[in-house]
This record gives C-alpha cells, sequence and structure tokens, in this order.
C-alpha cells in the first residue's frame, strides 16, 4: 500500500527511524501485515535533541559511503555507453511528459519511453518550503533559498531525460523557475538552463489559443490575457457518507446502486494555482509538440493535477477544432476524470461509492466526533445479543484528511471497558473538520496492485504483498487464485462504472491502484477481496515491469497487447524482487546492530538475520534507482537529495517519524 496505511514500525523510516531503537521491526514483504499486527498508538514523539542527532547522523552516514558508491558510479561508465540504444523504435521520435521525476515510479516510465525510442520530457513540481507539505520538496526550499541550488530532483540527472521542467504546484502557489535541455552528443551530457523570475501566475486565466496570449517581459513566461477563462465546473456540495453502511453487513454486497448519491469531497472549480499548473503545461506542449502525458501523482496533488490535466485536454480539443485539425498534435493524457479522481482518492467516499457499485466492503462508517464512534460502540437502546455479537468484532480508525501522524494509529476497538475506549478515542481529537473512518478489521493477507486504463479498458496489471510503508516488490505468481481474484475485480470495477453510468468512466484514461485484504478459504480455494483504499495515480509497484519497457509503452499507448504482456512477469534469473539500498541498509544492518549493541544476548540473533536478509537483497534482488547506464540519480538520491531533505530540518526545526526512500516523501512527527 502507498502512502496510506501504517507499519508495524511506528519510529522506523523508510531510510532511517529515529534514534531510539524499536523492537518490533517487521519489514519483509512476506511478513505479517499490518492489519494482522497493528503497530503502538502513535510514532514516538522525538525530543530536540534526538531530532539533531537523527538527522545529523544520517547526513553523516551519507558522507562516509561518499567515496565508495562514487567509484561504484563511475566504474561501469568508463565502457559502457551513456544511453543504451533503443529496444524498440516508433516511427519517428515522438515525445512524452512523464511529471515527479523525484520519485522511483516516475524515474522507471522515463526509462522505459526513452529505451523504446521516445524523446523524454521529465517534470517535477515545486513545492515551497514548509507550509505543511508532506513531502521532501518542502524541506528542499529552505536550503535552496540557504544555499541558491536548484538542482535536486534525482530524475534532473537522469540521461533518460532530454529536458528538464519544473512546474508550479497545482495545490498550492508557485512558478516555473528552471528548465532544462539534456542532449547527448558523443557521449556526454550538455545542459542548458534558463532561470525564470518568480512570476505570479495564478491571477491570470488558461488561454484557449495562442491569440490570447499577452506580450511577456520574458518569452518564456506564459501569461494569458483576462477574460478568457474556460472550462470551470461548477462547485460540488458532497454529502456526507451515509450512515447506511454500518447497516450492511460485512461480507455482503449491496444492492441498491446509489452511486449517483456519492459526490467528489473536492470541490471541483478551478484555483489559481490549478490554472498557473496548466497553462504552463499548456505552454510546454506547444514548444513540445508533446504526444502523450503520463501523471506520476503526489497524495497531496492528486485531484488538482485531474483537474488542470481537464483543463488542458479542453483547450487542446477548443483549439483543434478551431484550427480544423491542422498542424495540431493531439495529447493523450494518462489522468483520470477529476470527480472520479476525487472519489476514489478518498477512503470515505471510494468506501461508499465501491459499495453502490455492488461490491464487498468492509462495514465502514464516517465519524466526526468521538460521540458517533461511542455510540457505535455502545448504543443505548442495543439489544444485549446484538451488542455481544458487536463486541466480537474489531474496528480500527482512519484519519480520512492527510495526516502523517494519525495515520500511524492501527490500534483495534472497543477496549474491555467503555472508560478504557473513550480514553484511547478521546486522544484522536475527531472532529468535522478532521474526521475518522471506523473501519470493520478484516484478517487477511495484505495485497497492492497497479493497472494501466486506456479507453476504458485494462490494458496492463500486476500485483505484489504488501504492507504499510512497502519497501519491498516481490512479484507475484499470476496463476494464483488471488492475483487473478484482483485482476478480474480489476475489469469488472472498471466496467462497472461505464454500466452504471458514470460520467467519464467509459473512455477514461489513467491509472487505478487497488489495497486489498485477502482471505482465502483453503478447503474449497475460493478468495474473498476486500477492497479497502484506491490510489488513482501511478503506484510504485510499476517497477516490477521495469525488466520489460515495451509492456510500460503499449500500455499507456493503448496498444491492446497479448493476455500474457498485460500482467508483469515473474523476472527471469534470480532476481526475486525490488528494494532500495539505502532503507535496507539501515532497518535490516545499522538499526538492528544498534539494538545489539544495547542487548546483546537478546538481539544478537535478529542482528544476524537483518545481515542475511540485506545480503540476500543486494546479491539478487535490485535497487530500481539504479541502473549501469543511468547511475546519476541513484548516487544523487543518496548523497545530496536526501542530505538535503536532513539538513533542512535542521535549519527549520522540522521533525519527522520516516521517509519513503521511492516516494521523497517525509513523514512529520509532533
Amino acid at each position: 500500500m502507498e502512502n496510506t496505511l501504517t507499519n508495524t514500525t511506528t519510529t522506523t523510516s523508510a531510510m532511517s527511524t529515529s534514534t531510539t531503537p524499536t523492537t518490533n521491526l517487521t519489514l519483509s514483504p512476506t511478513a505479517s501485515h499490518s492489519h494482522l499486527k497493528p503497530p503502538p498508538r502513535t510514532p514516538h514523539a522525538l525530543s530536540h535533541n534526538q531530532h539533531i542527532l537523527q538527522n545529523t547522523l544520517l547526513i553523516l552516514l551519507s558522507i562516509f559511503f561518499l567515496p565508495f558508491t562514487t567509484l561504484l558510479v563511475l566504474l561501469p561508465n568508463l565502457y559502457i555507453h551513456p544511453c543504451p540504444p533503443p529496444q524498440f523504435r516508433n516511427h519517428g521520435q515522438e515525445t512524452v511528459l512523464i511529471t515527479n521525476t523525484t520519485m522511483t515510479k516516475g524515474l522507471t516510465l522515463c526509462r522505459a519511453f526513452k529505451k523504446c525510442g521516445w524523446r523524454v520530457i521529465g517534470a517535477d513540481i515545486i513545492h515551497e518550503s514548509s507550509g505543511g507539505q508532506k513531502s521532501g520538496s518542502a524541506g528542499m526550499g529552505v536550503v535552496k533559498k540557504v544555499f541558491g541550488w536548484v538542482q535536486w530532483s534525482p530524475g534532473r540527472l537522469s540521461r533518460a531525460v532530454d529536458r528538464y521542467c519544473e512546474f508550479p504546484d497545482p495545490a498550492g502557489h508557485g512558478v516555473v523557475c528552471v528548465e532544462e535541455e539534456n542532449k547527448i552528443e558523443d557521449g556526454k551530457s550538455s545542459i542548458k538552463t534558463t532561470m525564470h523570475g518568480a512570476t505570479d501566475m495564478g491571477e491570470h486565466p488558461i488561454p484557449s489559443s495562442p491569440d490570447d496570449l499577452s506580450p511577456s517581459p520574458d518569452p518564456n513566461i506564459l501569461i494569458p490575457k483576462k477574460g478568457k477563462q474556460k472550462y470551470v465546473s461548477a462547485p460540488h456540495h458532497p454529502k456526507s457518507y451515509s450512515e447506511a453502511a454500518a447497516s450492511t453487513p460485512s461480507g455482503a454486497s449491496s444492492h441498491h446502486h446509489n452511486h449517483q448519491h456519492v459526490q467528489p469531497k473536492h470541490s471541483m472549480a478551478t484555483t489559481p494555482a490549478i490554472d498557473a499548473y496548466a497553462a504552463a503545461i499548456l505552454k510546454l506542449f506547444r514548444e513540445e509538440k508533446v504526444q502523450l502525458w503520463i501523471h506520476v501523482s503526489s497524495v497531496a496533488s492528486t485531484v488538482e493535477e485531474s483537474q488542470a490535466a481537464t483543463i488542458v485536454e479542453n483547450t487542446l480539443r477548443e483549439e483543434q477544432e478551431k484550427n480544423d485539425g491542422m498542424n495540431m498534435t493531439m495529447t493523450k493524457i494518462m489522468q483520470l476524470p477529476p470527480a472520479i479522481c476525487s472519489i476514489l482518492h478518498e477512503k470515505d467516499t471510494f468506501i461508499e461509492f465501491t459499495k453502490s457499485l455492488g461490491f464487498r466492503v468492509p462495514l465502514s462508517l464516517v465519524c466526526k466526533s468521538e460521540a458517533e464512534v461511542m455510540d457505535f460502540f455502545y448504543p443505548a437502546d442495543a439489544e444485549k445479543s446484538k451488542m455481544e455479537d458487536l463486541m466480537k468484532k474489531k474496528f480500527i480508525l482512519k484519519c480520512i484528511p492527510l495526516d502523517d501522524v494519525a495515520r500511524a494509529d492501527l490500534t483495534l476497538y472497543p477496549f474491555p471497558t467503555k472508560a478504557a475506549t473513550h480514553k484511547a478515542i478521546s486522544k484522536l481529537k475527531i472532529s468535522p473538520e478532521k474526521p475518522f473512518l471506523l473501519q470493520e478489521f478484516i484478517e487477511g493477507e495484505e495485497y497492492t496492485t497497479h493497472g494501466v486504463i486506456s479507453d476504458g479498458k485494462l490494458m496492463s496489471f500486476t500485483a505484489c504483498p504488501s504492507s504499510e510503508l512497502l519497501m519491498h516488490y516481490l512479484p507475484m505468481d499470476t496463476h494464483s487464485a488471488e492475483f487473478k481474484a484482483m485482476r478480474a475485480f480489476t475489469e469488472e470495477y472498471i466496467s462497472a462504472m461505464s454500466q452504471h453510468g458514470i460520467e467519464g468512466a467509459e473512455h477514461m484514461s489513467g491509472q487505478m491502484s487497488f489495497d486489498f485484504l485477502v482471505k482465502r478459504n483453503e478447503e474449497t480455494d475460493e478468495v474473498e477481496l476486500y477492497p479497502i483504499e484506491c490510489n488513482p495515480r501511478t503506484h510504485t509497484a510499476v517497477v516490477l515491469f521495469s525488466h520489460d519497457p515495451r509492456s510500460i509503452a503499449n500500455a499507456y499507448l493503448g496498444h491492446y497487447p497479448s493476455d500474457s504482456e498485460r500482467v508483469s512477469p515473474t523476472p527471469k534469473g534470480q532476481q526475486a524482487g525490488y528494494y532500495w539500498v539505502g532503507h535496507d541498509l539501515v532497518t535490516l544492518v545499522l538499526l538492528p546492530f544498534a539494538e545489539m549493541v544495547v542487548d546483546p544476548v537478546n538481539k544478537w540473533r535478529g542482528f544476524f538475520e537483518g545481515v542475511g536478509e540485506f545480503m540476500n537483497h543486494v546479491l539478487w534482488w535490485k535497487d530500481p534507482m539504479f541502473e549501469t547506464w543511468d547511475p546519476a540519480p541513484w548516487w544523487w538520491m543518496y548523497h545530496v537529495y536526501w542530505p538535503g531533505v536532513f539538513l533542512g530540518c535542521l535549519l527549520t526545526g522540522r521533525k519527522w517519524s520516516r521517509v519513503n526512500v521511492s516516494t521523497g516523501r517525509v513523514f512529520e512527527s509532533d
């Protein structure tokens, strides 16, 4: 599960943990999953000294390994051509735009399309410093201002990226500040950099054609004329999640298709930030004649990027109609419609929507106060028999808004006594502004999936065992009952949206990743799926396709491949899975070593088991950030990007409990 659940380790980060060792370390994707073994209620709060020590040690760790990793990067490039010849050439070089190259999944797509002969434009979104941002880029903003450095994203250094851009944040405010042109000439990369001044584009509407552009002192800055704003949908006023969900027995399907009552929680009206983002994208499209745009959205801006994509798509369509299609390049945009994206993105509306389509979901209820939770557990007029049945079940409370601290809480409710339950719930500070989803605890194996949809059809699918902070990706047996059931669910879900007349579903293109809890009856071999969340964006599980770039390209282009190409086959040879060496070095070696020093009698076995697992990963698994022909992003991530994030945390006092190496996200703590 990507950025949505919580691991059994609450003080452990994806690259490191706090300086306080934890004894409940479960990192293997084959180990107990988060819903089977919930962690303590909240992450351990760091003291000021621990905060300083944690960040300082990680910066020093990066410096210590710098000579070794530099040698590892330089040696292969003495005899390997900087960029391998494309494995599959298309008819004439076409251009693809891929956003968020800081993330491994974005870089994976860049490399795949480069191998297939495409011109690749990589881009990242600017996050201003702090301001409540939940990503590493926020901490980087402070370091940029102090040192004046701008080249932070690992994707910027990739040989798979021909041009690099930065766009304003559609969920906040920002400007296009850097563009680069990477040209491969005689095995060398020449970089042309243009610095852009800060320009507030947020007040300007989106132009419908080049004629609507006003003169600008800088030709690289797009400033639309006023009075031309178009394609702004009326805002939707979401309805609260129906309490009828609580009356549906667990495991039962709803027979009343009330999907028309499920409204997106996000307003569908555009904002100045969305307009600025869309304007920057349009400017790039007109310059580069982009044929394909793949969103690799972050969790914080998924819906806003979808809204911007709709503006761009409508504007381009109008330009084509105005010019009768002459000298126009139509762009395929891989992003789900905004309303669908918003409903799937939120935990509560996803459950309600899925139930309305007739699929099984866990017993769930949105709670906006402590009283609602207590009334559910201890209703005043409940019969004794019903109370006994209810107390046999266990529930978890998930914070619906993005909250790094609250998301680490997977405590099982209710407690043995009413007083103990009330005491625990009161600490959550449930309110209308911070609602929680009360959801039945399902004992089952946890899996995550990644699907690519083109024109309403599932073009590519993969699945793997999951955990709260997934950092080990193991391909599943595609013939297993679980894999087949999850794939069938995804296809049926897409079909159900279309059959029920969901606007935009019939011909939608984009990406859809489900998180499941799976129960299997060993006697009957039947599989029960419980969808618990959906990520309407690229999932890091796309790395499972990294060995087959042609399949990736075919899926996004909508070329219907053979059935075998639509799933991720088990990699050949002994390459069993994917891992991030920085994460494993800290969590499997250094932390267990620290625990062994403190308690050698009880911890020595765990240390040697961790070392054995780490060596197995180094020898037989693959770090998806590292490629012999493109090693710079891997080196940059560990010696510039993350040290810069930790330095930013030191300068700002921003505390964190863990980080996700694969996505660049920092999880804040109290």
